[in-house]
């Protein structure tokens, strides 16, 4: 469902542009878009708050092996700073929900990211007679995870879940006018290192607590934490903007005791420039 829900939206980007391309827009449009775009015309700046609301799914075999779902919201606050032919983006998200289930077996999750982004204009491309804007950098990110079963514990077993990673990692982003007020935009984020972070540690059996070190240097085939999104900005005036957006989030750490969990949202932000 969610390889899907992003099919469809790189279907609904591609046909926005195509027709843009076929049916025309007016001619002052037209002759906005003869020449390049730079990154300034474009490029989102300033403050932005965005919320949206998804599903959520994650197994963590620290308390169980049993798959927990439901319905979590998302928020996020971030700032963009973009000057000649690069900028940044410093910005924390948070996912939280206390109806996370598993039959009549309720969690409640939080994941928290303080992240970092610098970017760097690549190249402009024309395709379909519009211009695509490639931007990409390194990255930097604080990611919480914690899991907290909702049930009496006899005080022998550890009903509470903590994971960390602070990473280094990559982003890429691409930006294709549609018209004048209408931006696509899409982008990938992920790490590439992290120093991992896990407390407790006990044995599965009979909880007493073991020796393994909670500190580990990991690369993104032990843990991932990975996000995709593609949506669509319009500027009202000015650098005011809104967006709607689809989001995907993926993590896995597979050190420890497996955990993994998935997110995809729909969500919608605002952005201006002070």
């Amino acid at each position: 469902m969610q390889k899907l829900s992003v099919i469809s939206c790189y279907l609904l980007m591609f046909c926005t542009v195509l027709s843009a391309q076929q049916n025309g827009m007016s001619k002052d449009i037209d002759s906005t878009f003869t020449k390049s775009v730079t990154i300034t015309d474009v490029f989102e700046r300033g403050i932005s708050i965005k919320y949206g609301y998804g599903n959520y799914s994650v197994r963590d075999e620290f308390l169980t092996t049993e798959k927990y779902s439901g319905v979590i919201p998302f928020f996020s606050i971030g700032w963009t700073k973009y000057s000649d032919e690069s900028g940044f983006r410093i910005s924390f998200s948070v996912h939280n929900s206390d109806k996370i289930k598993n039959k009549n077996m309720n969690a409640d999750v939080l994941n928290f990211s303080l992240a970092w982004d610098y970017f760097y204009h690549i190249n402009t491309y024309k395709i379909f007679s519009k211009d695509w804007l490639l931007l990409a950098g390194p990255s930097a990110e604080m990611f919480l995870y914690s899991n907290k079963q909702n049930y009496a514990s006899d005080g022998i077993f550890f009903d509470f879940s903590f994971a960390s990673l602070i990473s280094i990692g990559g982003n890429v982003s691409l930006l294709v006018p549609i018209t004048e007020k209408i931006i696509a935009e899409s982008s990938l984020r992920t790490n590439l290192f992290s120093v991992g972070i896990r407390i407790p540690l006990v044995n599965e059996i009979d909880g007493i607590e073991n020796d393994r070190s909670r500190f580990k240097l990991l690369s993104a085939i032990k843990a991932l934490n990975a996000s995709f999104d593609l949506g669509l900005r319009y500027f009202l005036w000015g650098d005011l903007s809104l967006k709607a957006q689809y989001r995907f989030q993926f993590t896995n750490i597979s050190v420890w005791e497996k955990m993994s969990s998935a997110s995809d949202h729909f969500v919608f932000s605002i952005s201006y420039n002070f």
